[in-house]
């Protein structure tokens, strides 16, 4: 699969979670043939151009992993928090976790979407045994986004 910008891309995010105070996170969902740390910086970067620069995070999910940038990170610099995106989709997608090149960027999109609201409204609690709900609380990511709203496939 070409990573090189769709028109979705370019017309709507995946995923946002705004809190009453700010706009806190905007996820892409993405589904690579070979996923690749380098290959996440350069999609990062391209989508940065895109969106403007109101959101604190911006995580990009693959099906092998997370990767999260905080607002200022420079272009071409590494996601400064990664995790495994495994446990996201043994919760949320049942027997697609067995298989990550079953999952699809609208899978997803789904399961991330899922992931954040229980976070977000407290439906369940970070797992310590959660690379994912690590991330989200060793950014500080988790502690902001407490009562937040989260939409999937917002305009840009």
């Amino acid at each position: 699969m070409n990573t090189a910008l769709s028109i979705h891309m370019s017309a709507e995010a995946d995923i946002v979670l705004d809190t009453p105070t700010k706009r806190l996170l905007l996820v892409e969902c993405t589904w690579m043939k070979e996923p690749s740390l380098a290959k996440a910086t350069k999609l990062r970067d391209s989508l940065a151009e895109l969106w403007s620069t109101d959101f604190e995070y911006f995580m990009l999910a693959l099906q092998t992993d997370l990767y999260l940038w905080r607002k200022a990170a420079i272009a071409g610099s590494e996601p400064r928090f990664t995790a495994s995106a495994t446990q996201i989709w043994r919760d949320y997608l049942g027997k697609l976790a067995d298989d990550p090149e079953a999952l699809r960027s609208a899978s997803m999109v789904i399961a991330v979407g899922a992931w954040l609201n229980d976070l977000a409204h407290h439906a369940t609690k970070p797992d310590s045994g959660s690379e994912a709900d690590q991330l989200l609380l060793r950014s500080g990511l988790y502690d902001q986004m407490k009562g937040g709203v989260v939409r999937r496939h917002v305009p840009a």
